[in-house]
């Protein structure tokens, strides 16, 4: 065979071994980033369920106090009526 011809096809399988090499370190360290950010964004969801939650308590706790209020409202403009 041609000596070029061995030398471009040397190369261009070292080229490939080198692109291999290179994309699967690539995977590797992003799949280490990704992983990391599921974490992340795991854990920005509990804490954003957690502080729903809260709300939610805060909220029916407010709404008990406002039906209480305005119950006795209309009772007192009931009697007010009456007498």
């Amino acid at each position: 065979m041609n000596p070029q011809i061995i030398t471009t096809v040397a190369a261009a399988l070292g080229m490939l071994v080198a692109l291999w090499t290179i994309m699967s370190n690539f995977d590797k360290r992003n799949g280490d980033r990704f992983s990391a950010l599921e974490k992340e964004i795991q854990n920005v969801k509990d804490t954003l369920r957690g502080e729903i939650q809260a709300s939610k308590e805060t909220l029916r706790a407010e709404m008990l106090q406002m039906r209480a209020e305005l119950k006795l409202e209309i009772r007192e403009a009931a009697d007010r009526r009456v007498v």
